[in-house]
């Protein structure tokens, strides 16, 4: 698996100063937190996993939700598809008709812990293409119960399932409420750090709680209440790059599946620019495209890596965004080699700014690690060139 493997080699090597690298699916978790990129969800009773698997080479991680996607009176008929379409992707995978690494890792959201451990019993060996499940409504009354059911199927599997918990409930939300109640869960996270391979936001429950839904020109931190409670969330979870973070879901799309070139568009901005000019190609995406791009731009200005999607057209945006940009690399370079020296302020390769080793040493070091799996930009390729 590779971000970006879909496009011509040759294109790829005149846009990237370092090619992003390939990994795989069964690699550690320190490798898989890092790769989820855009996150797809689709309801179980929707899900198509063999086109998913053919048709959006680019997806690298999707969520089949058996959750608040579907009916309570759904549940059983959408267990049955879902191990279904688990079985019929497991035998082309047998047959070699699809490429065991070209399945996107893949995650059940379940209601209970009594459902995960029923999906696995019927899945036979599709269990294998299971990368882990999604926590839904994650507080500290459940959270030790799904955590301790998840160790018993690892080991009754002899497999590594990992979790993405969502912090989504009104005791997160709510401010009187917060405090203790992150506490108690960061106490729960340390104790299973092994097993949480990513921390997810569901910040449209969050909106939820107060009648409120951010329009497709405006961010999620442009709600207050929202973005009151995902900076306390970062910084329970964030520091010292303890846990990695993704961005709330965008709920817009252009239902169009248009062929524009995200990568090239986004080198034309070099990631950070987050000015877009009369003249500006950015003028060529629809509003509901612009404004994901925007605020996953502020996602990774926060500290956040990867988003939850809802259509295959948010893919390649969202990930092209989090390739990184060759001023940003040198700097993290410069900081992480000198890290063990006397040297406490370095001047940037630009001479645009100053870095501070001890200062931004925590930057560098995720910089470095998105540069690893979404490469990193040629600087000194033409932008004509790019967008030609």
């Amino acid at each position: 698996m590779r971000f970006f493997n879909s496009m011509d080699i040759e294109k790829l090597k005149g846009i990237f100063h370092i090619l992003p690298e390939f990994f795989d699916r069964d690699n550690n978790k320190e490798v898989l937190s890092y790769t989820l990129g855009a996150t797809l969800y689709t309801p179980a009773t929707k899900v198509n996993l063999i086109k998913s698997v053919q048709k959006y080479g680019e997806l690298m991680s999707s969520v089949i939700c058996l959750e608040d996607s579907i009916g309570d009176n759904e549940v059983e008929m959408a267990e049955t598809y879902l191990v279904d379409q688990f079985m019929k992707l497991y035998d082309m995978v047998i047959s070699e008709q699809i490429e065991y690494q070209d399945i996107p890792l893949l995650f059940i959201r379940v209601r209970n812990k009594e459902q995960m451990n029923r999906l696995i019993d019927n899945l036979d060996g599709a269990y294998k293409l299971i990368t882990g499940f999604v926590f839904p409504k994650f507080n500290k009354k459940n959270g030790h119960d799904y955590f301790n059911a998840l160790r018993d199927l690892n080991k009754r599997m002899n497999k590594t399932y990992y979790s993405m918990p969502i912090l989504e409930s009104e005791d997160i939300m709510f401010k009187d409420l917060r405090s203790s109640n992150l506490e108690n869960i960061r106490e729960i996270f340390e104790l299973n750090k092994d097993l949480v391979l990513n921390i997810r936001i569901g910040a449209a429950d969050f909106c939820r709680q107060f009648g409120i839904r951010r329009n497709y020109n405006s961010s999620i931190y442009d709600i207050s209440v929202v973005n009151d409670c995902i900076s306390d969330i970062i910084n329970y979870f964030s520091r010292q790059n303890n846990f990695i973070i993704s961005g709330p879901v965008w709920e817009y799309y252009n239902n169009m599946e248009n062929e524009l070139d995200y990568i090239d568009l986004m080198a034309e901005h070099n990631l950070n620019d987050n000015h877009y000019s009369s003249k500006s190609k950015l003028n060529l995406i629809d509003a509901y495209t612009l404004g994901l791009i925007k605020e996953t731009i502020k996602d990774k200005e926060n500290g956040l890596l990867g988003k939850t999607i809802i259509h295959p057209s948010q893919i390649s945006p969202v990930q092209s965004v989090y390739i990184v940009s060759y001023e940003e690399y040198m700097d993290a370079v410069d900081i992480i080699e000198n890290s063990t020296g006397n040297i406490g302020v370095l001047k940037s390769i630009k001479t645009n700014k100053m870095n501070e080793v001890k200062t931004h040493y925590n930057w560098a070091k995720k910089v470095i690690n998105r540069a690893k799996f979404y490469g990193v930009y040629n600087d000194k390729q033409k932008r004509s060139n790019l967008l030609a």
